[in-house]
Order: C-alpha cells, then sequence, then structure tokens
C-alpha cells in the first residue's frame, strides 16, 4: 500500500513601502562633525609669541528644512562672552586667541557676535525640499599673544565660553535652538626652548709667506631644541661675513678682506655635510628634518687665500648667521 502526502505551500509576498523620515519645517540636523587642530601644538613660554601657531578645522554634513521664504542660518551662539574684538575671540587658555575667518554678525536671533556657517533661503514651497551640504573650513586662526604658563596646559582647546551650534530662521516665528554642543578640540602643549652651540672666536690659522698661500679651519654649529617638535619639518641656516676692510662681491661665492695697508684675503665657506660644497653667502639653505631628532648639527669649513702680491699683516671676517626652524 502506497500512501502519497502532497503538499501545496503558499507564498505570501508583502511590499512595504519605503519610508523616508523627513525633516519637520524650520529644523536642522548635523552628522560626521569633527573638529582638528592644525599645527604643532602650543608652544610653553614666551616661543612664537604674535605669531599663529595653528588653525582649528571642523567638518560637518548638515539638512536643514527652512520655512518658505525664510532666511536659514546654522551659527554658533555664546560667542559675546568669549569676545574680544572683531573677529577675535578669548580662548580658554591665557594669551592664546582665536581669530575666525568666517563671518562674524553682531545679531542674529537674539545672539550677539556669532559666526556664520550656513546661510541658506527656502527653495519651492514642497514638502520634499530639504538644503543641505558640507561644511569643511577653519573656524578659527590660533595666535599666541603672551606667555604661555606651563601650569595652565588644558587637554583642549576651544573659545573661553563653551560655544553651541545652534539654527534660527528669519521672518518667522521660529526661534533659536540648539543643533549640538560644539566638541572640544585636543590640542597639546611642547616645550619650544632651543639654544645654539658654537665657539665664538674662531682662530684662523696663519698664512705664511713662502709657503702655502691657502690654508682651511673647521668648525661646527649645533641647534639643541628641548623638544624635537621644535624643529620637525626644516632647519634653515643663512650665512654673511662682515668687518673692517670687508666686502662681498657679487655672486656672493666669497668674501675679500681688502684696502690701503691691508692683506688681501679670500674667504669661502663649505658645506661639509654636503660633501663640501660651497656656501653662497646671503643665501638660505633649508634642511629636511625627520621630526624625531632634537639636534641639529651644521659642519663647516672657512677657506683663506691671501692673495701674496699685496701688503702682509693680520685679517680677520665677522661670520654672521640666522637659524629659522620649524
Amino acid at each position: 500500500m502506497k500512501l502519497i502526502f502532497k503538499f501545496i505551500i503558499f507564498f505570501t509576498l508583502v511590499f512595504l513601502p519605503k519610508v523616508t523620515y523627513a525633516l519637520p519645517w524650520g529644523v536642522c540636523s548635523v552628522s560626521g562633525y569633527s573638529s582638528n587642530f592644525v599645527g604643532k601644538g602650543i608652544p610653553i613660554g614666551d616661543a612664537e609669541v604674535g605669531e599663529i601657531i595653528g588653525q582649528i578645522n571642523v567638518s560637518f554634513n548638515w539638512r536643514c528644512r527652512p520655512h518658505s521664504g525664510n532666511t536659514a542660518r546654522l551659527f554658533i551662539v555664546q560667542m559675546n562672552t568669549s569676545l574680544k574684538s572683531g573677529n577675535t575671540f578669548y580662548s580658554n587658555i591665557p594669551n592664546i586667541e582665536l581669530e575666525t575667518p568666517l563671518t562674524v554678525e553682531t545679531q542674529i536671533g537674539g545672539q550677539e557676535n556669532t559666526i556664520v556657517f550656513v546661510e541658506t533661503q527656502s527653495g519651492p514651497v514642497e514638502d520634499s525640499y530639504i538644503a543641505s551640504g558640507v561644511v569643511n573650513t577653519t573656524m578659527f586662526n590660533v595666535r599666541k599673544v603672551g606667555e604661555v604658563n606651563e601650569s595652565v596646559q588644558s587637554e583642549f582647546l576651544t573659545t573661553s565660553y563653551i560655544m553651541d551650534l545652534n539654527y534660527s530662521e528669519f521672518y518667522s516665528a521660529v526661534g533659536n535652538f540648539v543643533v549640538r554642543s560644539f566638541a572640544k578640540t585636543p590640542v597639546s602643549f611642547y616645550n619650544a626652548s632651543c639654544h645654539l652651540n658654537y665657539n665664538p672666536a674662531q682662530s684662523i690659522p696663519t698664512i705664511t709667506e713662502g709657503k702655502a698661500l691657502k690654508v682651511t679651519h673647521d668648525f661646527d654649529i649645533n641647534l639643541s631644541c628641548v623638544s624635537p617638535i621644535s624643529m620637525q619639518n626644516n632647519v634653515s641656516w643663512t650665512f654673511n661675513v662682515e668687518g673692517d676692510n670687508v666686502s662681498i662681491p657679487e655672486g656672493n661665492a666669497i668674501a675679500v678682506h681688502a684696502g690701503d695697508g691691508v692683506p688681501t684675503v679670500l674667504m669661502a665657506l663649505h658645506n661639509m655635510k654636503g660633501g663640501g660644497s660651497g656656501i653662497l653667502f646671503k643665501h638660505r639653505y633649508d634642511f629636511p628634518t625627520d621630526g624625531i631628532q632634537s639636534s641639529f648639527t651644521f659642519p663647516l669649513r672657512s677657506e683663506f687665500e691671501w692673495i701674496g702680491s699685496g701688503p702682509v699683516g693680520a685679517y680677520s671676517f665677522k661670520l654672521n648667521f640666522q637659524v629659522d626652524y620649524n
């Protein structure tokens, strides 16, 4: 006896409509927010006073649904408490000020001296209309205006009063509301102390008549910093020569000691870090660094040649140099 079972399976397909959650009228949203400090950090002490030492950059996506005919703005509030003047604001760190390149409005929705990120006009009166975009910009240039004490270090940098990103509309009863609070921007501090090590009085070898008319003298100049951050990118050197009866002819390759009753001596300078290549005076030489070392030594060789047909006697050259590092 054979039993046969038959099964009939019914499949029911259910199609669900795609649901999009639109913003309500007069509302903004922000996503993907980030802020970062671009720069080496804040140097402790009086180094780099008066200079811009970095930037605070911000990035976020925004979506707004303004009412018809209204101007919608995303802006920072609570700035009046931090305002110094113009586009400059006090920070939470003494002697560090924040200068914005963005528009500063004296009055927005009852808030004074606010920074405007976005201003947009509503489009057609349609339920589907959403204004959107991306902000990726420098919010502040960071300027050091005085000595920074090591005891006031903070893990973040912001205005002296915490900021909120707000949304407001003009020409309607819609008031301000906070879209989100701004994140605190992490920042680091470093000791920017550096000093030069060299012998300021170099003894030039004597040139003896009837013997060698050319002599050389080797010496080093060393730049040492407490932190490698101080010279993490580049060290630059510029040399010049001065002194009584000293001049630099066109081309800047040599210096000449010459005049009435004094010996005529030529001086040249060589870079022993570069295999003995000649150094031009009044010319800047850049040396990239690895960002790890906190010391840079420049080995040099000076070369002196007496033009023997002239008078004999004492001669000297005063070598000046400028060192720039960042």
